[in-house]
């Protein structure tokens, strides 16, 4: 499984890279994702989803969900899975995680 920080750092330099002008949308995105980021290191995936839910553009969304997807696995929280799992909104990776959802819960 990959490293948290290394996901951190993937997930921020993508969203940036992506990120065509600076504007307050893309810089709360931002930090929304790190408030995201530090919930989900310390295992609060209530505090994350939550957060995940500010988010405003759609691939930096799904890709926390997918993230929050990961922790709640690891920590055995099914429940958490199955609400970010619901909130995803590109159909490949919901069909991803899906099938993960169904072989692990």
């Amino acid at each position: 499984m990959p490293n948290i920080k290394s996901v951190i750092f993937s997930t921020i330099f993508l969203y940036s890279s992506v990120s065509a002008s600076v504007s307050a949308g893309p810089l709360d995105d931002i930090n929304l994702a790190n408030q995201v980021a530090a919930s989900v290191t310390a295992g609060d995936l209530a505090a994350a989803y939550s957060n995940v839910t500010q988010i405003e553009d759609p691939t930096l969304r799904d890709i926390w969900l997918a993230n929050i997807i990961l922790k709640s696995f690891e920590v055995g929280d099914c429940s958490a899975a199955e609400t970010a799992h619901s909130d995803m909104i590109d159909e490949s990776l919901k069909s991803i995680y899906g099938t993960n959802i169904s072989l692990r819960c």
